[in-house]
């Protein structure tokens, strides 16, 4: 018969024993990511293995244990073994990291035999963010960079370097997915710090750089500069000749309302975030050729991408037509898409798991996505082509704008994270600053209309065959080698 002292030394036993395992793969992690390292003549980090080897990390560590102490003092002590010299000492989010560890934990323990089942947006986005590369698809992504390359159509900055080449051996290295397998850039990613020094990455975001600031129409600057320190102004617009100002005025009366309604407190859901407290953005594209449209209308360019490899087959069955993503809302020129908006109900912060796989992957491949089936079609504008999203998290929103200021990778600029005030006492104050923002993005969208509908370009039609393109666009799912450069010289 067992006693509680023979059962108590074997759940010890058991447990020296699995925290030998972790050890001892903990280490084969951290040895295979140094030895990477030591065969394309970089030197390991701290922060680079924590982006690098992300799923290992989530899998292999304890939430009981410390664990910056876990990882930060056994990549300094495999280091010291090795005889390596890297960087250990190194500032990390660590509170980022034990998020998608919780994340993952809570994703094993419900999981069930149904892989088909609809779970959480945020169980969603975690999952598709670990997306493994094969070496297949890395090949093909190197081979798009390689083309872009020998296109000489390349950012080369002050330093001598270019951009492409740079982006190209790191996301040979990058084992999940990310928007550099897309050639799309955000100069503020972590994951740049240690391939680019201050200067450059600077170059990279001032280069005609996108700064929210342009100069709003003096009229709406003046007015909705008035309402400072009053609670609303008495006054009626006419919504077709005077629209900006009518959507002004109606944008701080339906937010009052809120508070007049008593809105805040209760419970909403996330149609209630979408058409109750952000429906300003949508309505701000009404005087202009832009149409919003709301209800998780599918993406055309995004299924175009994720379908460009399907066609009649003589030998198996014809694969099952995708479907794209399905923004919350979208904008569209003519047949164009050239913006849309993300919705979430919940807050978890700007380094909350959701907000980061949709500003940081999910937001960025569609933007591409949209900016690629523009310039398929008109590859003059690509200079002028701007694509707009808006990361909207509760009372929080984020707006991203892509433009490809050298005709080659594309660029990602993020604006500061906006609060709608939840409060009367602020109203005012928190949101004028966040109706200059969108009507900035506005501003930004109008820039590409207005290059599409200037564009005397004159395009031949080609063969199918001849024009299949990429654009730039690799990704785990669906990959393919031409490049936008590729493309522009077949059209001219």
């Amino acid at each position: 018969m067992a006693t509680a002292g023979s059962a108590t030394a074997a759940a010890t036993a058991a447990e020296k024993e699995d925290t030998r395992s972790d050890d001892s793969e903990s280490r084969s992690v951290i040895v295979e990511y140094i030895e990477k390292c030591n065969n394309t003549e970089e030197t390991p980090s701290l922060r680079d293995f924590i982006f690098t080897c992300m799923d290992d990390i989530v899998k292999l560590t304890d939430l009981r244990k410390n664990v910056y102490r876990f990882w930060a003092t056994k990549f300094g002590k495999v280091l010291r073994d090795l005889n390596v010299e890297g960087k250990a000492e190194e500032e990390i989010d660590w509170s980022f990291v034990k998020e998608l560890i919780k994340q993952k934990k809570t994703q094993d323990a419900t999981k069930t035999a149904s892989n088909n089942i609809k779970t959480s947006s945020a169980s969603k986005s975690t999952t598709k963010s670990a997306k493994l590369m094969t070496a297949g698809v890395l090949n093909e992504i190197k081979n798009s960079y390689e083309d872009v390359l020998k296109s000489k159509k390349v950012w080369k900055l002050e330093s001598g370097r270019v951009v492409e080449e740079v982006m190209m051996n790191l996301a040979l290295k990058l084992k999940y997915e990310h928007p550099i397998h897309s050639m799309i850039i955000n100069p503020d990613d972590l994951v740049y710090a240690d391939v680019f020094d201050e200067s450059e990455l600077d170059e990279i975001r001032n280069f005609k750089s996108i700064d929210f600031d342009q100069p709003l129409p003096e009229d709406l600057q003046v007015y909705l500069h008035s309402f400072i320190g009053k609670w609303i102004k008495d006054k009626v617009f006419d919504p077709l000749d005077e629209a900006d100002m009518y959507w002004a005025r109606q944008t701080i009366d339906e937010a009052v309302n809120l508070y007049n309604y008593k809105f805040f407190e209760d419970d909403y859901i996330e149609d209630d975030v979408e058409y109750c407290i952000w429906p300003f953005i949508s309505k701000c594209f009404g005087p202009t050729p832009i149409r919003a449209r709301s209800g998780k209308r599918k993406s055309q360019a995004s299924s175009a991408r994720h379908n460009q490899k399907r066609s009649l087959s003589a030998h198996e069955p014809t694969s099952r037509h995708t479907v794209g993503m399905q923004p919350d809302m979208k904008c569209l020129y003519l047949n164009y898409e050239i913006g849309f908006s993300e919705v979430g109900l919940k807050d978890d912060g700007a380094s909350g798991t959701k907000e980061l796989y949709e500003c940081g992957m999910k937001a960025p491949k569609m933007m591409k996505d949209f900016f690629s089936a523009i310039i398929n079609e008109q590859p003059s504008v690509i200079r002028s082509t701007k694509i707009a999203a808006f990361i909207i998290s509760g009372l929080h929103m984020s707006a991203l704008i892509m433009d490809s200021p050298e005709e080659s990778v594309c660029r990602i600029t993020q604006s500061e994270r906006a609060t709608f005030p939840c409060d009367a006492d602020v109203c005012v104050r928190q949101l004028i600053p966040i109706i200059e923002l969108v009507y900035r993005v506005r501003l930004y969208l109008m820039e590409t209309v207005n290059a599409i509908k200037n564009d005397n370009q004159v395009l031949s039609l080609e063969s199918s065959s001849s024009t299949t393109t990429s654009n730039h666009y690799s990704s785990s799912s669906s990959t393919t080698t031409t490049t936008d450069s590729t493309k522009k010289q077949k059209r001219q």
